[in-house]
This record gives structure tokens, C-alpha cells and sequence, in this order.
């Protein structure tokens, strides 16, 4: 993951990775799958670059990297976890104040499938 390379701002670093999107936006030959065999014991993985480290760049990565994609996550800022924000100093006896979102999802069924993957371990 590459966090925080970049100086200035979000709006500078967004137009920072516009020339890398467009590369990797740019109309391929359509595979089945994330590897394209290149001859007896060669591969080739598909690169996918995720702008944002918050929890739905996180989680899209990590389903990625689950499907055999070759990952990198960009984010602007020093820390992963956008809005999400936990504050634990400087509180006493593991105290600790979530400063950041406060409602993610609104979504039941959609957080019952991921807590049956979490437990699934997928």
C-alpha cells in the first residue's frame, strides 16, 4: 500500500495519478481472469490501482488481491481509514472516542453476507 507519498493536498494528488488511471483505463483484449497464462509455467497478473485507503477502498482491495489481482491502494493522506477515526489519547483506561463516520451502511442483508464471509474466512 502506498500511503501518504504524495505532498500537498487531496487535489493535488488526485491529478498526480491521472496519467496512471488513464494507462490502466485504456481499452484490453477481454480476459476470463485476473491471470493470463503466458506458456507452461508463466503468469501474468492484471495491476489494479484503488484511489482512497478508507474502508470501501480497503475492502474492494482486499477482494482484489482474494481474486488474484495484482493491488496497489493509493491514499493522499499519512493514514489508511478515510472518515473512520478512533482517538484513544489522551484518555485513561482504554478510553477511546470514534471521531470519524458514525453510520457506514445501511444495508442488513449486505452485512449479514460479509459477516458470513468473515467467518467463512474469505
Amino acid at each position: 500500500m502506498v500511503v501518504g507519498q504524495s505532498a500537498g493536498t487531496r487535489r493535488g494528488f488526485l491529478p498526480a495519478c491521472a496519467s496512471t488511471l488513464t494507462g490502466s483505463c485504456a481499452p484490453q483484449a477481454a480476459a476470463t481472469s485476473p491471470i493470463d497464462a503466458r506458456g507452461p509455467g508463466t503468469a501474468h497478473k492484471s495491476s489494479v490501482a484503488v484511489v482512497g485507503a478508507g474502508l470501501s477502498g480497503l475492502a474492494v482491495a482486499r477482494s482484489l488481491t482474494q481474486l488474484g489481482y495484482d493491488v496497489r491502494v493509493l491514499e493522499a493522506t499519512q493514514r489508511a481509514g478515510g472518515r473512520i477515526l478512533t482517538i484513544r489519547s489522551p484518555f485513561i483506561e482504554r478510553q477511546y472516542v470514534e471521531a470519524g463516520a458514525a453510520h457506514v451502511v445501511n444495508d442488513p442483508a449486505l452485512l449479514a453476507h460479509r459477516r458470513r464471509q468473515q467467518v467463512l474466512g474469505q
